[in-house]
């Protein structure tokens, strides 16, 4: 479901901003990390809702904002819950994600492409051993590396 919001502005520029909200029910696919007994790894699909900030001129994506609609419930697998100490369930209460867009240009083609420029995401996981993780990235030096190819018949 998708709705314009307010204008806003991106590094004093006015952008269009367009709030958006997953439809589908949320789900999660919680595995034991191989190797690892004492850890998890859960992926969420569904209930998420974020924000488009898109330049009113040439309608390119600048940034997307998306985060959690709500709190999501973890069931841990029944081998870890069974471990003493540990609880048959954890809570995910934000999973936010910001990516900064920018135009890059290449030579030899001439081209200019809207990549990522940097990333930020914050997880806070209630009854995890690593209940808070907040991961930054900067994305530079972007190189296009061209290749040919050809078809052998047999």
């Amino acid at each position: 479901v998708f709705s314009l919001a307010s204008p806003g502005k991106i590094d004093g520029r006015p952008v269009l901003v367009v709030n958006y909200r997953l439809t589908t029910k949320t789900t999660v696919d919680v595995k034991e990390v191989e190797g690892k007994e004492d850890c998890i790894s859960y992926d969420v699909d569904g209930g998420l809702r974020g924000k488009i900030w898109i330049d009113p001129g040439t309608f390119e994506v600048m940034r997307l904002d998306q985060g959690l609609g709500g709190l999501v419930d973890i069931a841990l697998p029944r081998r870890v819950a069974k471990r003493p100490g540990v609880n048959d369930r954890g809570t995910l209460e934000r999973m936010d994600t910001s990516i900064r867009f920018k135009p890059v240009t290449f030579k030899d083609p001439d081209e200019s492409l809207i990549l990522p420029a940097s990333s930020s995401s914050l997880r806070i996981t209630r009854g995890a051993g690593t209940p808070r993780l907040r991961t930054s990235v900067e994305y530079s030096s972007y190189r296009r590396f061209l290749t040919g190819a050809r078809i052998v018949q047999p």
